[in-house]
């Protein structure tokens, strides 16, 4: 978890994403989004909590407003990395 003070940051600086409990790396979704050129690639593998959680409600209208998928790879309940109880995914927009 991040700090009160990063939350109330997080809140100003992300307010179409920002959900109370979101996740530190739904910003990186975020940022993303913003900074790839016109027609540019992006793939990033997190958990895949974002694809079903409440709090990524807003993210998941973010993206589907502002980028075109390309794919999501879903692990779904296999571990994908050896010694990491994270369930994964790929998501490239």
């Amino acid at each position: 978890m991040y700090s009160s003070e990063d939350r109330e940051k997080y809140k100003i600086i992300y307010p179409e994403i920002f959900d109370g409990k979101s996740d530190i790396y739904y910003y990186f979704f975020h940022k993303a989004s913003t900074i790839a050129r016109k027609n540019g690639f992006v793939c990033l593998i997190t958990s895949r909590y974002w694809l079903e959680a409440e709090f990524a409600k807003k993210l998941r209208g973010y993206l589907s407003r502002k980028v075109s998928f390309h794919e999501i790879v879903d692990f779904k309940n296999v571990t994908v990395f050896d010694g990491l109880g994270i369930k994964t995914g790929v998501t490239s927009f």
